[in-house]
């Protein structure tokens, strides 16, 4: 295209806890209605790259004991620390938040200490933000494309001028 590349940072989306993603959490069955409507999580889209990197992060090389054959050997193999993946996912993904209250009806402020008593407390929940993110994401990727075929000079584009 010409040396024109469009570059669009992903804007972080604000999901509503009585939106769709979230209807199989938790939140669906021990907040109310009008509690639920309260709850707001403003979420930072997760894209593939920033889930690779967090991946390699996360990743070591273990030897682990494995039979083949009948016999016992000792491979080395990367293996993912899935618990310490999520946590900070969430951390990172989780910018803020509106509605979570502590028992003096007080918010509770979005730190990474709250944030994985919450997921550990709705791990369901924790699912929900991450298919969110990742559903944001997604989204963030067609807007993109759909601006990138809009530039002027790309095939389907539009072009300006007199015409002549």
């Amino acid at each position: 295209m010409n040396g024109i590349s469009l570059v669009l940072e992903p804007k972080p989306i604000w999901f509503g806890a009585d939106d769709e993603i979230f209807d199989s959490t938790e939140l669906a069955s021990i907040f109310s209605r009008k509690e639920r409507a309260a709850l707001r999580f403003l979420l930072r889209p997760a894209s593939r790259r920033m889930v690779q990197e967090m991946m390699i992060k996360h990743t070591s090389r273990q030897r682990v004991c494995r039979f083949v054959d009948g016999r016992k050997e000792f491979i080395d193999e990367d293996t993912l620390d899935q618990i310490s993946f999520v946590d900070d996912m969430i951390d990172l993904i989780v910018l803020d938040w509106e509605g979570l209250l502590d028992e003096e009806n007080r918010p509770i402020p979005c730190e990474r200490k709250n944030k994985l008593a919450l997921i550990n407390a709705y791990p369901r929940l924790g699912t929900a933000i991450l298919d969110a993110a990742g559903s944001a994401a997604v989204r963030h990727e067609q807007i993109k494309e759909e601006s990138e075929k809009n530039l002027p000079g790309s095939p389907s584009g539009f072009t300006t001028g007199s015409g002549a």
